[in-house]
């Protein structure tokens, strides 16, 4: 659904002479990164991890990209974004540990 909505786009760009080989294969290789990799890695994951461990490990998910976006990108977030995460994942831990 995504790619028919941005075909519109890629019409513009291919009539504009403004898509070349090389970011046409930087767009194909970040789709594929962003999205197929991570679902078939957590799918495999969710085969070999415990069911209860797999939403605690999830919602580590948002720390983990926090600090991608400190260490690459130089984004700092404020203390009641590190807050809410910590939130999440202390909500989630809480549930597995209490869990029967």
């Amino acid at each position: 659904m995504s790619a028919l909505v941005y075909l519109p786009v890629l019409v513009v760009l291919i009539l504009n002479g403004k898509l070349q080989g090389a970011a046409l294969l930087y767009a194909v290789c970040a789709g594929v990164l962003s999205s197929a990799v991570p679902y078939a890695a957590d799918l495999i994951a969710l085969r070999r991890v415990p069911q209860r461990f797999f939403g605690v490990f999830m919602s580590v998910n948002p720390v983990i990209a926090a600090v991608a976006g400190i260490l690459l990108l130089g984004q700092v977030l404020d203390p009641h974004e590190w807050f809410g995460i910590a939130i999440v994942v202390t909500a989630n831990a809480l549930a597995v540990a209490t869990s029967r």
